[in-house]
């Protein structure tokens, strides 16, 4: 109901179904051509369908789910006419819908209108010139502009575009004989499982496609069914290409069976060192030397280039006899034996000429006479002796070797100085207590004991040390008990140690075994030449293999 108050507009919509069960309709006597329903309403969504009347504003038809027609009525308003039919609100919007006259754009008709479907309208012929319908009384029927509209198919499936019905050639699967609706076509198929005749047939635009192959197999043994199944000559996967004449590299390639010229290095036979890479026989340069010049040698790459490989090819020429090759080149040694050197570095060591002693005799003034008051400087002494730390080659420095360099009167000490007997407390003898030695042998060349004596440091940076010679009497055993090595008798076994100046204290040592097997000391006694010093004593912890150096702990 609508009300127009100052400006204000209130609507009232009446919704009046007509329906209250499927089938049930209002009484009102039928005055026009009910709608044929089974073409209208949707047999699968099944919703109602409401079509205007076609000369009464104020009636409307129905088309219910079970496909049965209703013609419905408006109320009548007060005092006179009655409201009219909304045909703009359907059914999923909320209708039916009755609304008042002036808001819905509806006439009434001449009841000669009533020979119209419900699905047409009645328009004054005048309305219409280019349409073909008949025209009776100034009127026609033509169908209602935009919507759905029934033709000659089975369905209401048209459109009304300028009160013509256009429709297409199918509705439902109805309206084709042997075939099926298919986008508004007939067609046999719709989706590819309708065409059976292959396993990869397929339904384009309504029509089976069966095409000449779906797999290798369909096609002869020398072809291949491509991607648009068609059988080509050719091949598909590698697998087409195992056998025959193909190598058993050959892989398919653009629908073609490759031919490599090998497939592993055996393939390859020109040379010993023919390699197969990325199917392609490579054959290097050289494979050894032999393949090379006389002045060239075969690289890792087996490539010729000038220089050395191995060392017998720097032999002979300018070479020296001890000059080997490497990397790629013979080496310049300056020397190979102290016979390479000049006079003023006589010494070869590691293929360099270096200056020193390997004797005694090699110092100049070994044999000169120093006194007690030599100063032992490069510049001033006057004799001379081979200081080597190790068995390699030493220094000339300043010092006796013997007493037969020391002046009258004087002795050469374990520090190589010409002292007076007696003027200094040096090392008189040294004891070995041994508690077992096995497996030394059983003559008297046991082969003895080294030791390493640290002294006490003294004034004036002076920090004694002295190392015996192996300690081991030729005519007698002296490893099963007690031996006694002394200034007296053993001069040549004492070593460095004989007439050393320790200032009457060990602190410190090291014993190395020289022979065989292993030799357990119970202690060393290390004495001086002044006899109120007290004596100092060593011990070692286990057994002292051969080859081996053990540290040894002292008191005094």
């Amino acid at each position: 109901m609508i009300f127009r108050m100052r400006g204000i507009e209130l609507l009232l919509l009446v919704t009046f179904p007509c329906l209250t069960f499927a089938g049930e309709c209002c009484e009102i006597e039928v005055d026009a051509p009910p709608p044929e329903c089974d073409k209208f309403v949707d047999p699968v969504l099944k919703i109602p369908i409401f079509f205007q009347h076609q000369f009464n504003c104020s009636r409307y038809w129905m088309c219910n789910t079970d496909l049965s027609d209703c013609l419905c009525e408006c109320p009548p308003m007060a005092p006179e006419g009655s409201l009219v039919f909304d045909y703009t609100i359907d059914y999923e919007h909320g209708g039916p819908v009755c609304n008042w006259p002036w808001a819905i754009e509806c006439e009434n008709k001449p009841n000669y209108c009533s020979k119209c479907e419900a699905w047409q309208e009645c328009i004054e012929c005048t309305d219409c010139p280019d349409c073909t319908e008949p025209c009776d009384n100034g009127f026609m029927c033509v169908c209602r502009e935009g919507n759905t509209c029934q033709g000659s198919n089975s369905f209401a499936c048209g459109t009304c575009t300028n009160h013509v019905c256009v429709e297409p050639e199918c509705c439902t699967d109805d309206d084709c004989q042997n075939s099926k609706c298919i986008d508004g076509k007939c067609g046999e198929c719709s989706v590819d499982s309708d065409c059976s005749n292959t396993d990869c047939s397929t339904c384009e635009s309504g029509v089976c496609n069966d095409p000449e192959c779906c797999r290798d197999e369909d096609c002869a043994s020398n072809e291949y069914c491509t991607d648009a199944h068609v059988c080509v000559v050719g091949c598909n996967e590698d697998t087409d290409c195992i056998g025959g004449s193909h190598p058993a590299c050959s892989v398919c390639q653009d629908n073609s069976c490759t031919n490599p010229e090998c497939c592993a290095d055996p393939d390859c036979t020109n040379m010993p060192c023919s390699t197969c890479e990325s199917q392609v026989c490579n054959d290097p340069q050289c494979c050894t030397d032999s393949d090379c010049a006389s002045n060239e040698y075969c690289t890792d790459e087996h490539e010729c280039v000038i220089g050395c490989n191995e060392d017998s090819d720097c032999q002979g020429g300018s070479h020296l006899p001890c000059s080997v090759c490497e990397a790629n080149s013979c080496t310049e040694p300056e020397c190979c034996t102290d016979l390479d050197c000049p006079s003023d570095k006589p010494i070869c060591d590691n293929q360099v000429c270096m200056a020193g002693c390997k004797a005694n005799s090699d110092c100049p003034a070994y044999d000169g006479i120093c006194g007690d008051d030599n100063s032992y400087t490069e510049d001033d002494s006057t004799c001379f002796y081979c200081n080597m730390p190790d068995d390699s080659y030493g220094s000339c420095d300043p010092g006796c070797v013997n007493d037969n360099n020391c002046a009258a009167g004087l002795i050469c000490n374990g520090q190589h100085r010409c002292k007076e007997p007696g003027s200094f407390v040096a090392v008189d003898y040294i004891e070995i207590d041994t508690a077992s030695c096995v497996d030394c042998g059983s003559g008297n060349a046991e082969g003895g004991a080294i030791l390493y004596l640290k002294g006490k440091d003294g004034a004036n940076d002076f920090h004694p040390d002295c190392t015996t010679n192996a300690l081991d009497h030729p005519d007698k055993i002296d490893y099963h008990g007690i031996s006694t090595f002394s200034n007296d008798n053993d001069q040549g076994l004492l070593g460095g140690c004989y007439l050393a100046n320790l200032l009457s204290e060990v602190k410190r040592g090291e014993i190395t075994w020289t022979g065989t097997g292993e030799v357990i000391i119970n202690k060393i006694t290390v004495c001086w030449s002044d006899e109120n010093s007290l004596c100092s004593e060593c011990l070692v912890q286990g057994a002292v293999h051969s080859g081996e150096t053990l540290p040894m702990t002292c008191t005094t």
